[in-house]
């Protein structure tokens, strides 16, 4: 679905969970917000995220429901933002100390069979085909070891919020 509220609503709503959930009700169809909050009607769903209605209030189990079936986490950052914490993804796959040490560790050798093969190569003074061939399956060989210790480090990553200086 499409995002609809101007950036200003947006970034403030980054702030209040009351103004995250009505950016809420400005992003998505009232009818479908009804149906995932379980409410009688769409009037109870406007009132509900509306921070002007003091009739109807929303509470976490519903914003955490919105989050969930909306794949939309404003609200409960903004709740977590203004306790003080940040909401943070955590990374899909995740190695251990030792299996990084380890992928290092075979990084090293391979450099070190990539640098055998030049020594090796230049020992007479003159590099042949066949010699390049295997400075280059070695060269080949570091490469996607070193692509591979990447992208282990790469799914470490977590994706911090970024905060709004105003």
């Amino acid at each position: 679905m499409p995002n609809k509220t101007p950036y200003i609503k947006r970034r403030n709503a980054c702030e209040d969970p009351v103004m995250a959930g009505y950016s809420l009700l400005q992003d998505y169809d009232t009818n479908d917000l009804k149906e995932i909050m379980v409410c009688s009607s769409e009037t109870i769903v406007r009132n509900k995220l509306n921070p002007e209605s003091e009739r109807n209030v929303q509470t976490l189990i519903e914003a955490v429901a919105l989050s969930v079936a909306l794949n939309d986490d404003r609200q409960l950052a903004a709740w977590a933002a203004k306790r003080g914490k940040a909401l943070v993804s955590l990374p899909t796959d995740c190695i251990c100390e030792e299996e990084l040490a380890d992928q290092l560790l075979l990084v090293s050798e391979v450099i070190g069979c990539l640098h055998t093969e030049i020594r090796n190569a230049r020992a007479d003074g003159v590099i042949d085909a066949k010699e390049r061939q295997a400075i280059r399956a070695a060269a080949l060989n570091a490469v996607r070891t070193v692509l591979e210790l990447d992208e282990s480090i790469g799914s470490q990553v977590r994706k911090l919020p970024v905060q709004n200086n105003k």
